[in-house]
């Protein structure tokens, strides 16, 4: 649950509209060349959903959290390094010249990839705890892990919205929210590296905190199966 609340937090805090404003609206400068970029990666990042979806049912959901964890980690911190790079004024050629775009549009698709395979572990991960349940009582509760599991979703979607907000406050907007054509100053730049790269970072590190307590690796969800099958033929 807490690998699942944090990655959550992780993907739905760089999501918020108030932050792709920044970053997109502001700093870029261009929702339709984001959006075009945006819909690209996400039609290819789809196909990772299946590649992760191989990648857990072979390795398990504790190593593939962990690893996919740190490869969003290495992704973000080089698409953060990068738009740094650029500073607040250079992230306008992303819409204008190609080679940055191009470096973004792989950034961006590297970033979908790699969140699309973790959507893929909590799901699986959702399953496992639901087994682990049915071998541990006798119960079989998907209907309450399934309600757990949106509360912590609702949970997490409400607290990353709350934290876009006083974010953006502490950068000045109190009475307006950041809208296409503001100022690309300082505070709006490094805020909006914070909250589309750091926050999440902070969420998939809490991820591979999480995974080290958490006992459902492959050998035991094998194990898990065979109790289970063992009690259905009892």
């Amino acid at each position: 649950m807490r690998s699942f609340a944090t990655d959550k937090l992780a993907q739905t805090a760089a999501s918020q509209s108030v932050i792709l404003t920044l970053l997109n609206g502001i700093l870029i400068g261009s929702y339709k060349a984001t959006t075009m970029i945006n819909n690209f990666t996400m039609i290819v990042g789809i196909a990772f959903a299946f590649l992760g979806g191989m990648y857990v049912s072979k390795h398990g959901v504790k190593k593939s959290t962990t690893f996919w964890s740190w490869v969003s980690i290495g992704v973000a911190a080089m698409t953060c390094g990068f738009c740094i790079i650029l500073g607040k004024d250079g992230m306008s050629q992303i819409s204008v010249a190609v080679v940055p775009t191009i470096i973004y549009c792989i950034f961006m698709l590297a970033t979908t990839a790699t969140r699309m395979i973790l959507t893929t572990t909590a799901g699986a991960m959702r399953s496992d705890v639901v087994d682990y349940e049915l071998e541990r009582s006798g119960k079989y509760m998907p209907a309450v892990v399934g309600g757990v599991y949106s509360f912590i979703d609702k949970l997490m979607a409400a607290l990353a919205t709350t934290i876009a907000t006083l974010c953006v406050a502490a950068i000045g907007y109190k009475n307006t929210m950041p809208q296409m054509g503001d100022k690309a100053t300082s505070g709006v730049f490094w805020m909006a590296m914070f909250l589309s790269f750091g926050l999440p970072i902070i969420g998939w590190l809490c991820n591979i905190v999480a995974m080290k307590f958490y006992e459902l690796d492959k050998d035991r969800m094998v194990q898990v199966q065979k109790n289970i099958a063992e009690m259905k033929e009892q």
